[in-house]
């Protein structure tokens, strides 16, 4: 009986976990090109603007002067704390690559400055800005020493984390792991940014792009440094397609996800404490058995007549 109790709880917990991951877990949006191919489903998710074209040799977009491969449809963040990861694999010779997030309705046409967040890295070093009417013009400038002029294949990552409000960069030469530590780590607030539908774009000249991969995730709780990588939950071309706007408030994930996880609590200890009651109530009828045994014993039996009565009129009547 124990045992089946136990059971029935650990099943329950895991329906609760997996309830929770559901929540907290997928990203709301992701794509993901571990290479470019000229197809009717490339062209129907991305747009290539300038020179950029996809090459059938190495199925790269090859950029030679100026260019930028774009996706079509704008994103929308699934809440204000928002998290944004992006992976993508490139070359440069003389030239320069950056990832940037336009706003989809830019503040105004008059605006000189650019407008969303570009992440830049050429031969020489990488720069980080954010222009427009969201943060004030700021520019930040970052080594990058990986970014080699001779053409090498070079993988950057670029991670923003909407509860910590941090933007890490990472660059690492072709064939190498994802580095642990940042090559530059800024704070930075895109809540204001991503409040509307941006679109997301690599713009280039002189580049090749070989990869690319894009995800944003609701960020809940800050349990962890590491940021989403788009690449583990993102097969083929497009998961889950176009964004579609969640509701504004948030506040559904704010009540259940406790809610759920205080459940989750509760039911293992209740588990825990039935499991030990048990295993001591079988452990004390074990004992009282013990105590107590039961020998076995012979008996006989002997049979007795009864005596004989006198009735009134004399006769005797033996009595059964």
């Amino acid at each position: 009986m124990a045992i089946s109790l136990v059971s029935t709880y650990s099943l329950l917990l895991v329906l609760l976990a997996l309830s929770i991951e559901t929540l907290v877990g997928e990203p709301a949006f992701s794509f993901s090109f571990p290479r470019f191919i000229k197809d009717p489903a490339f062209d129907s998710e991305m747009a290539l603007f300038g020179d950029s074209e996809v090459s059938p040799v190495d199925y790269s977009i090859r950029i030679s002067s100026s260019g930028r491969i774009m996706y079509r449809s704008p994103v929308v963040a699934p809440s204000p704390i928002t998290s944004l990861s992006t992976y993508f694999t490139f070359s440069v010779s003389n030239g320069g690559l950056a990832f940037v997030v336009i706003p989809d309705n830019p503040p105004s046409k008059t605006e000189t400055s650019p407008t969303g967040l570009s992440v830049s890295v050429n031969a020489s070093n990488g720069a980080v800005s954010i222009g427009g009417a969201f943060s004030g013009n700021a520019s930040r400038i970052f080594a990058a020493d990986q970014a080699a002029s001779g053409g090498e294949r070079l993988h950057a990552w670029v991670d923003y984390n909407g509860r910590s409000k941090r933007l890490e960069v990472r660059l690492s030469g072709s064939g190498a792991s994802r580095p642990f530590k940042p090559s530059a780590l800024f704070p930075i607030d895109l809540s204001v940014l991503l409040k509307d539908p941006v679109f997301i774009a690599l713009s280039a000249s002189n580049a090749t792009i070989y990869s690319w991969s894009f995800g944003l995730k609701h960020t809940l709780y800050a349990m962890h440094s590491e940021p989403f990588d788009p690449r583990r939950s993102s097969v083929g071309h497009i998961k889950g397609g176009p964004a579609v706007a969640p509701p504004k408030c948030d506040c559904f994930l704010k009540i259940v996800t406790p809610l759920l996880f205080g459940v989750a609590c509760g039911a293992i200890v209740a588990s825990l404490v039935l499991f030990a009651w048990m295993v001591v109530i079988d452990r004390r009828g074990s004992l009282v058995v013990s105590e107590c045994p039961v020998y076995a014993v012979d008996f006989e039996y002997e049979k007795i007549s009864a005596p004989n009565k006198m009735t009134d009129n004399g006769d005797e009547v033996q009595l059964v």
